[in-house]
């Protein structure tokens, strides 16, 4: 919602999916458009926002219990002033949702030089052989990350 306000984003994306799927322009338009503007909404920024800040809580209240839980298994008995604390499990939120962007952007990176390779006149005999290297390259860079 916060990033679908633009109409002409949201003409981007309605002929995006469209692309993709395979409609006619009479049946799947009009429920893909009364989709997206429901998402981009009056209020569905504001709305966004509050989840967003409530999903973090939620997120650096877990790791706040690991930490707790790995501090009795280890019986540390130091514990860290409570502001300290909190922006310290906010900051673990933070990294593991840049993680997690990360590896789904490096996915879908390499999707897209997979499909756009084997237009490459040279390329395009070897890209589509080594259909087995592109699924094993897909899983392994976003497990090293």
């Amino acid at each position: 919602g916060l990033f679908l306000q633009n109409s002409q984003l949201q003409r981007d994306i309605i002929d995006a999916v469209l692309d993709f799927i395979p409609l006619s322009e009479d049946e799947g338009r009009g429920e893909v458009t009364e989709a997206v503007e429901g998402v981009a909404g009056v209020g569905s920024g504001a709305l966004g926002l509050f989840g967003l800040i409530g999903m973090a809580w939620s997120g650096s209240n877990m790791f706040g219990i690991i930490r707790r839980s790995i501090n009795t298994a280890y019986d540390l008995e130091y514990q860290r002033p409570l502001v300290q604390q909190k922006l310290l499990d906010l900051t673990m939120v933070a990294g593991m949702g840049t993680f997690f962007l990360v590896s789904i952007g490096a996915t879908g990176f390499l999707r897209v030089v997979r499909q756009r390779s084997e237009d490459i006149p040279a390329l395009g005999d070897i890209a589509e052989q080594a259909g087995f290297l592109w699924d094993a390259t897909s899983f392994l860079i976003p497990l090293a990350l």
